[in-house]
């Protein structure tokens, strides 16, 4: 059997030769019911999730057609924001990664909002491309390279706007 070298613990991979190991890109589809949340003129989500490594731009998740949604900062890779159109991207932290991180975002007509660990919420008034439909973990291609992303929680809601501060810091509160 074949091991895959990692910081965790992993999976046996059968087989007595010690041929490259690949493997297809994680995404999930959405069902047309959780479509219509994310297509919406509002909604909100949560993503609690351990990030492992820190590399610049590094998609945590994305949309189809491989938009940047909730991705590494440009710099260290350290940080986290939420992009998620053509505008500018929200900061929500400056650090996080690697690590636990406790994501909640939303939009609507005012605009995006977003927090991170239970911190102030950030806005602007810039929109989201609400036509895609496919939520991919990482990147079209899949995981970087030795990244390691375990999802805790993702969780979608459909709202008549975006999230209020005190709403959105609340649901990105770290869990014991």
């Amino acid at each position: 059997p074949q091991l895959v070298e990692a910081v965790s613990l992993g999976s046996i991979i059968p087989g007595d030769t010690l041929a490259a190991v690949t493997r297809t890109a994680d995404f999930v589809t959405l069902s047309a019911a959780a479509t219509a949340v994310f297509q919406g003129a509002a909604a909100a989500m949560r993503l609690v999730a351990t990030v492992g490594g820190a590399s610049p731009n590094q998609r945590i998740v994305a949309l189809s057609g491989n938009s940047p949604f909730l991705v590494t900062d440009a710099g260290d890779g350290t940080g986290l924001r939420f992009s998620a159109s053509t505008g500018s991207s929200l900061v929500l932290s400056t650090t996080g990664v690697p690590g636990l991180c406790h994501l909640a975002v939303g939009w609507g007509a005012t605009g995006r909002i977003g927090a991170h660990a239970g911190a102030g919420a950030v806005t602007n008034a810039t929109g989201v491309d609400r036509s895609l439909s496919t939520i991919l973990l990482g990147s079209a291609s899949g995981l970087l390279s030795g990244q390691i992303l375990r999802v805790r929680r993702l969780v979608g809601w459909a709202l008549a706007e975006r999230p209020s501060a005190a709403g959105i810091q609340f649901q990105s509160r770290v869990e014991t």
